[in-house]
């Protein structure tokens, strides 16, 4: 790769996929006048927009939007996505959980001295 030229824009998690199709649509209903971190948090269903500005961060970290700073409603898609492309990436791993008995949690915490038996 010569130098200089952009590097491939990293993959995406779920979300982060479905806020650059969010953004897409956003800035194709209205390409005249940059979108909002609020317009963007209600399209996402986020309860605030700081939900937004870490997906715009992440997004820009792996080089799918750029972001001017200082500038309201300043960014631009450099790599965008399609609906085919959703990652296969789940959202959290999966984690095994054992359930215990209340007689489990008792006989443990007496044996490590947290209650006496």
């Amino acid at each position: 790769m010569p130098s200089g030229a952009p590097a491939a824009p990293e993959p995406l998690t779920q979300r982060q996929h479905g806020f650059m199709l969010a953004l897409q649509r956003r800035m194709a209903a209205n390409p005249d006048r940059g979108v909002s971190f609020e317009e963007l948090r209600l399209d996402l269903g986020l309860s605030s927009k700081s939900g937004v500005s870490r997906l715009v961060q992440e997004c820009v970290d792996r080089g799918r939007i750029v972001r001017r700073k200082r500038s309201p409603r300043s960014l631009r898609i450099v790599a965008p996505v399609s609906e085919l492309d959703m990652p296969e990436v789940p959202l959290r791993p999966t984690i095994a959980i054992q359930s215990f008995s209340d007689a489990d949690i008792l006989l443990e915490a007496s044996r490590r001295g947290l209650i006496r038996a």
